[in-house]
């Protein structure tokens, strides 16, 4: 008789121990989702214009997403590459209402800086759900809200938006999505 609930305790423990880790992965499953687009965006510094009237440089946009990115503001950040920091430059950031899915250039003013400078393009965006994220000069990836919101304040003061100066396309064919598996369904119900 003991050896009978020794095995019934053994089996409640191993069904806890799956149910916890398949519930970490359906959490893991889930923020990899919600970060799907933002994580196919991204832009970087190309080649710095030097003009005395209009300081700025060419920033590229890549959104390889198969959705557009809404609320997008662009700018130039002094990248610290000892300490992995991130000062922002200046406020004057280039705005963009809409950016397709596409590689896109860009002007981005800023002042430039001083002797030992080191420049990097920073994103700030909302995703197709209405999240809204912040890529640093580094490339890192954060939820934020903030410079989202310093956007829409822009353009309600009666800001302009920023122009785009070359569009460069392809044409890919990519494979359909995969369909569910059933216990993929009744994960997400």
């Amino acid at each position: 008789m003991n050896m009978d609930l020794i095995f019934e305790v053994i089996q409640a423990v191993g069904t806890i121990v799956a149910i916890g880790f398949s519930t970490i992965q359906i959490r893991k499953d889930r923020i990899l989702r919600e970060k799907e687009q933002a994580l196919r965006i991204v832009c970087w510094m190309s080649d710095i214009e030097v003009n005395k009237k209009e300081p700025g440089c060419i920033v590229e946009i890549m959104n390889e997403s198969h959705e557009p990115i809404y609320n997008v503001a662009i700018s130039i950040d002094c990248v610290h590459y000892d300490e992995k920091n991130v000062d922002r430059v200046n406020d004057e950031c280039s705005y963009f209402r809409i950016i397709p899915p596409g590689h896109y250039l860009t002007r981005v003013k800023y002042g430039g800086g001083g002797m030992h400078a080191q420049f990097g393009a920073s994103i700030s965006f909302t995703d197709s759900k209405g999240k809204y994220w912040y890529r640093d000069s580094w490339g890192r990836l954060f939820k934020k809200k903030e410079n989202a919101e310093k956007f829409i304040e822009y353009i309600k003061n009666g800001g302009s938006e920023a122009t785009i100066c070359k569009l460069n396309k392809k044409t890919t064919k990519e494979n359909p999505p995969l369909l569910f598996n059933l216990a993929e369904i009744q994960n997400e119900c």
